[in-house]
């Protein structure tokens, strides 16, 4: 089994985070290591990450960094993926819930069936071109893990392709940082660096494709939500402006096309 490091970039937002790890304690029945990357949170959050390393737990190992000041997403990520080597990073969000038991080893497995496959991403009810939802939210009475056990009834696995991989739950090869290198911090401080990486490996060749059996809910907007708008803004501009030649928009309707037919059949059972 390749090894699988899970880097989850905290900046408070301390209850979101808790939910985020008991999922992943819940859901995980292989071995990974869980980087707690502290971008100088306040200290009832950064107490919690110091308590979790030293718990052990059957299949996940925490280990923690820690910034003295606030140093933007994209650094926060890197210091993650350079403190621990493995085949495959998982970049996730604190505010998800992971939805599909053995998620990782189902997300690895199609990322094995073919050695030019770079990039890859669950589903969501709130992850752009990812998300199966007819609204940004599952039904009330419905929680992550029984969407995500639905989820697993209905998918074909077809695992479509992508090209922009949404960066709540965002899985990368390592053979793919070998070869175009980490996220870009002096363009993408703050927001747009999992975009601008997913174009760079597209091309230098590198499939994307979405994991259409496992479910990850996201809330979105909760972590690094301070002042948030122009920062967005700027690295949107920025994005578009680098990457006009390669047809955004049409590239943005391709992905989100991919899932169709099963946005078709979630709809169709939740009616």
């Amino acid at each position: 089994m390749p090894t699988i490091s899970v880097i989850l970039p905290i900046y408070n937002e301390l209850e979101y985070l808790k939910h985020c790890i008991r999922s992943i304690i819940e859901n995980t029945r292989t071995p990974i290591t869980v980087i707690l990357s502290n971008d100088a949170s306040w200290s009832e959050t950064t107490t919690y990450c110091k308590k979790l390393i030293s718990l052990k737990f059957p299949y996940v190992t925490f280990k923690y960094t820690e910034n003295r000041v606030n140093a933007g997403f994209t650094y926060t990520v890197n210091q993650g993926i350079e403190l621990h080597q493995a085949d495959y990073y998982i970049l996730l969000n604190t505010d998800t819930i992971i939805g599909t038991t053995n998620w990782v080893k189902k997300i690895i497995k199609v990322g094995e069936s073919d050695s030019h496959i770079g990039l890859l991403g669950p589903v969501s009810n709130n992850a752009n071109s990812q998300t199966i939802t007819q609204t940004s939210e599952i039904p009330l009475s419905w929680t992550p893990k029984q969407f995500g056990y639905l989820l697993e009834q209905v998918s074909i696995r077809s695992n479509p392709p992508l090209t922009l991989i949404n960066g709540f739950c965002y899985v990368i090869k390592h053979s793919v940082i070998a070869d175009i290198g980490i996220f870009d911090r002096n363009k993408y401080p703050h927001y747009g660096s999992e975009d601008d990486f997913s174009m760079r490996a597209y091309e230098r060749g590198w499939k994307a494709v979405c994991v259409d059996s496992v479910f990850v809910w996201h809330k979105r907007s909760q972590s690094y939500k301070s002042n948030k708008q122009p920062l967005k803004n700027e690295s949107c501009r920025l994005f578009t402006r680098q990457y006009q030649h390669n047809h955004i928009r049409d590239i943005i309707i391709k992905d989100k096309q991919g899932l169709d037919p099963l946005r078709d059949k979630i709809k169709f059972l939740l009616s």
